[in-house]
């Protein structure tokens, strides 16, 4: 089996995901190449912090949930997500508190917000926060909650009843995954609590995804796209799904 280099460590991770140790002789097998391929993927990896080797394979430096870890993920698809970033950033005004959830999309909006005054912007991302503190009339504020030290978000009780406790304009939301049948899907149950608690605290609700997702379902379901009001997504996406969703009366944007 020949796959590209990328689409191998992601193989491995989600191999990694499902059991504590991978063997190089197996995945050598598997994929069809050298072992030394597969130990040059097990130093990549390593050296982003995310697996530790041995002698004959490598395990998980952390334990990792059924999505990818934030550094893995925010690499694909990224000329996409930077465009969807930006249509979205232009879609918030000053005045306004706005919700951004913990994916790598909706971190990029915070990379295209101009200095607004008066706006606030209430996230559960570690790193979305990190972002706007180069925004000094930005106003921030942090969920709570615990930690995730993979996916940099924090979830659980305490995020969830700080999210009931407040009213928005719009919340932008990611998804691992987007199909009418399924609506929105995660890969990490974990979030799904905290995504249901954005979307009920505003009064309007975007969704943010790259083509990749479009079609594709993840683990948990967490909304239908009747509970969504816009769709931003690049001009990758298969025509016929756009098409399907705004049959629904969803706005689609393409960047």
């Amino acid at each position: 089996m020949n796959r590209t280099r990328t689409e191998r460590q992601d193989s491995i991770l989600r191999a990694l995901a499902q059991r504590p140790y991978v063997r190089i002789a197996e995945l050598s097998a598997q994929f069809g190449v050298s072992e030394s391929a597969i130990r040059r993927d097990f130093e990549s990896l390593a050296q982003r912090g995310i697996v530790k080797r041995t002698h004959g394979g490598a395990f998980a430096a952390a334990p990792l949930d059924a999505e990818f870890p934030y550094a893995v993920r925010e690499k694909r698809n990224q000329a996409e997500k930077v465009r969807i970033g930006e249509a979205a950033a232009k879609l918030i005004g000053p005045g306004t508190a706005v919700i951004l959830d913990a994916g790598t999309t909706t971190a990029e909006i915070t990379r295209h917000l101009p200095d607004i005054w008066a706006l606030t912007v209430v996230t559960n991302s570690l790193i979305a926060a990190y972002e706007l503190l180069r925004h000094p009339s930005i106003g921030t504020i942090l969920t709570g909650g615990n930690v995730g030290k993979f996916t940099y978000s924090m979830v659980g009780h305490v995020a969830e009843q700080m999210l009931r406790s407040i009213r928005v304009e719009r919340a932008f939301i990611s998804t691992g995954g987007l199909t009418l049948e399924q609506g929105l899907t995660n890969p990490n149950m974990y979030e799904i609590g905290v995504k249901r608690a954005m979307m009920a605290s505003a009064k309007e609700v975007t969704v943010v995804a790259d083509n990749s997702k479009l079609g594709h379902v993840a683990l948990a379901p967490f909304a239908t796209l009747r509970e969504v009001h816009r769709v931003i997504t690049d001009s990758g996406a298969d025509p016929e799904i756009v098409e399907r969703i705004r049959g629904l009366g969803v706005e689609v944007i393409l960047a």
